[in-house]
C-alpha cells in the first residue's frame, strides 16, 4: 500500500516536471540574468554602447562609428546594427546598418561626406528578425576644421597648399609646392601619384590655375588614372587620360579625354578649340557611373560657368587592382606627356561626389 502510494506521488511529480520544462522549451538551460528596462524596444537586448567618436573631432570627413555590442537576454541570437547620424539641428544626417562585429564591437563608416567644422550626434540600436533594442545613448564628436590630406577606404582627398607633399603620395618627380596654392607640375617629367583600393564607379576633381594656350609637341595630360602606378600608361587595361591639348599641329588646345576599362576602349571624345587664362581657376570633374565617363571644366571654379562637356559610353567595368591617381602622365607610348606649369589644389577622388564646399574653408 505505502509502496504503491510512493510510486504514485513520484509518477504525479514527474509529469508535473515534464510538462514545466515543456511550456519552457524556448529558454536556454543557463539563462543569463534577464534584462529589464527595454522602453519601447521589441528585442531583449541592452542597448549598445558608444566608443568613438565620442567629446572629440572626428579624424575624417567620413568617419567610422564604433559601439560595444548589444547583450541579448538569452544569450543567442547575432543581431545587426542600425545607426543614425544627427547634425546639430537634430536632423537625421545619415542612417544606415551593420552586421554585428566581432570582437564584442560592431562599426558603421558614414557614406555621405560631412560638412567642414560642424557638431553631429550619433547613435545606435541592434536588430534582429524585425524586433528591434533600445537607442544607445547619443555620443557627439565635431568634423574637421582644417582639410588635412587623408585617405579613408577608397576615397582620397589631398589639399596640396601645405607647402610640401603629403605623406600619401607616393612620387613627386619635378613638383614644386606653394603654400595656400597648389602643386606645380613643372615639366613634362613631373608626376604626383596615389594608390587606392578600386573604386569601380566614383569621381576624381581638382581645382587648376596657370592652364595657358601653349605649344609644347607632345598631349599634354592634366590627370590620369591607370592600374598599378607603373608600365606604359598607354596601353595600361584601365587607362583614363584627362588632356588639355596645346595649339601644336593644330590641335586648339581641346580638351579631350580617353577611357578604358579591362582592357576595351570607350573612345577618345574632344571638345572645341578654347581659349585659356592662366590665372583662372578652373575646375575638372570627371566621373564614370552606370556604364558613362563624363568629363566637366568649369571656369572660375566649380561654381562657375560650364567651359566643356564631354561624355562617352563604356561596357566593361572600371575595376584595376590598384588603383593609381595620377598627376600628369609621364608614361605615355611617346614620351612623358604631363602639362607644364599647371598648378593643382583639392583633390578629390572618391565613390562619393565632391562635397560642395570642399576647399572653401
Amino acid at each position: 500500500m505505502h509502496k504503491k502510494l510512493a510510486l504514485s506521488l513520484f509518477a504525479a511529480a514527474f509529469t508535473v516536471a515534464v510538462s514545466s520544462c515543456s511550456d519552457k522549451a524556448d529558454a536556454p538551460l543557463n539563462p543569463v540574468t534577464p534584462i529589464t528596462n527595454y522602453g519601447d524596444a521589441t528585442l531583449k537586448a541592452t542597448a549598445p554602447a558608444p566608443v568613438s567618436p565620442s567629446g572629440i573631432t572626428a579624424d575624417s570627413r567620413t568617419p567610422t562609428l564604433v559601439v560595444t555590442n548589444s547583450t541579448m537576454e538569452y544569450g543567442q541570437a547575432n543581431p545587426s546594427y542600425r545607426f543614425q547620424v544627427l547634425d546639430e539641428t537634430g536632423k537625421v544626417f545619415e542612417e544606415g546598418t551593420s552586421s554585428g562585429g566581432s570582437g564584442g564591437r560592431t562599426s558603421y563608416t558614414v557614406k555621405s561626406t560631412l560638412a567642414i567644422d560642424k557638431q553631429y550626434s550619433w547613435l545606435a540600436r541592434s536588430e534582429h528578425l524585425g524586433a528591434y533594442g533600445p537607442w544607445s545613448v547619443k555620443a557627439s564628436f565635431r568634423s574637421p576644421k582644417l582639410l588635412e590630406a587623408y585617405i579613408n577606404g577608397n576615397e582620397l582627398y589631398d589639399p596640396l597648399t601645405t607647402g610640401a607633399p603629403s605623406p600619401l603620395i607616393h612620387s613627386h618627380g619635378h613638383a614644386e609646392w606653394f603654400e595656400g596654392l597648389g602643386g606645380h607640375l613643372m615639366d613634362r617629367k613631373t608626376r604626383v601619384q596615389w594608390v587606392l583600393p578600386t573604386i569601380v564607379e566614383g569621381e576624381v576633381s581638382f581645382e587648376a590655375v596657370g592652364i595657358r594656350n601653349s605649344g609644347e609637341e607632345w598631349k599634354t595630360k592634366i590627370l590620369s588614372m591607370e592600374d598599378w602606378c607603373k608600365g606604359n600608361t598607354t596601353d595600361n587595361p584601365f587607362r583614363v587620360t584627362l588632356d588639355k591639348r596645346s595649339e601644336w599641329v593644330g590641335q586648339g588646345s581641346r580638351v579631350r579625354f580617353t577611357m578604358r576599362s579591362n582592357g576595351t576602349d570607350a573612345g577618345e571624345p574632344r571638345g572645341g578649340a578654347q581659349a585659356w587664362d592662366k590665372t583662372t581657376v578652373y575646375g575638372w570633374r570627371f566621373t564614370w557611373r552606370g556604364g558613362t565617363a563624363d568629363l566637366w571644366v568649369y571656369e572660375g571654379g566649380f561654381d562657375g560657368p560650364v567651359k566643356e562637356h564631354l561624355t562617352v559610353e563604356y561596357d566593361a567595368p572600371y575595376a584595376p587592382l590598384n588603383h593609381c591617381i595620377r598627376l600628369g602622365s609621364p608614361f605615355g607610348r611617346a614620351d612623358k606627356e604631363t602639362l607644364p606649369n599647371v598648378v593643382i589644389r583639392h583633390l578629390w577622388v572618391s565613390s562619393n561626389p565632391r562635397p560642395a564646399d570642399l576647399g572653401k574653408q
